[in-house]
């Protein structure tokens, strides 16, 4: 009798358990209009061509410093600890430790400068290629740091706004 019941109890919780995920599945694959909004909810701030390159370059000149004195320190660092010359050690912890989390900063303020009026899908193409660089240096290291056809895309949807140097190589 103890068996049996253990084992309705244990019906019973894979029922509900089961019951639990069909609701939580069952909105998947269906059509939510907010879905595209809901990670930003409010809309982006417009503002002119010139405005938007000025305060952009600032951002690029600002983060730019940033991760050169981050480079440096971390360089610094490791040829007190190691006794190797500077530069050749760390260079894979950078990435990490100093790139990646530059870059998506850099990203992030860039994005609060706004949108230039009539140029914003061409803006947006840039930061979505910077972000895509981001993750190909995360996934790939320094293999991706310092392959072209990483770089090659931000030099050139960067051009219109005179950003093509503007991530940190």
């Amino acid at each position: 009798m103890i068996f049996l019941t253990g084992t309705l109890r244990a019906a019973g919780a894979l029922a509900t358990l089961v019951s639990a995920c069909a609701l939580v599945f069952s909105g998947c694959g269906e059509g939510d209009s907010t879905a595209a909004t809901s990670t930003n909810p409010v809309s982006p701030k417009m503002v002119s061509h010139k405005e938007f390159v000025e305060k952009s370059k600032e951002v690029c000149v600002k983060w730019k410093e940033k991760i050169n004195k981050g480079l440096k320190d971390t360089y610094r660092q490791r040829t007190k600890e190691t006794g190797e010359p500077e530069g050749t050690v760390g260079t894979v912890e950078t990435m990490y430790t100093v790139v990646i989390p530059g870059m998506r900063k850099q990203l992030e303020e860039m994005e609060a400068v706004g949108l230039p009026k009539e140029e914003a899908y061409a803006a947006e193409e840039f930061w979505d290629a910077i972000r895509r660089m981001t993750h190909e240096i995360e996934a790939e290291g320094i293999f991706a740091w310092t392959r072209e056809s990483t770089i090659a895309p931000i030099h050139n949807l960067g051009k219109p706004f005179e950003l093509q140097n503007c991530v940190y190589f």
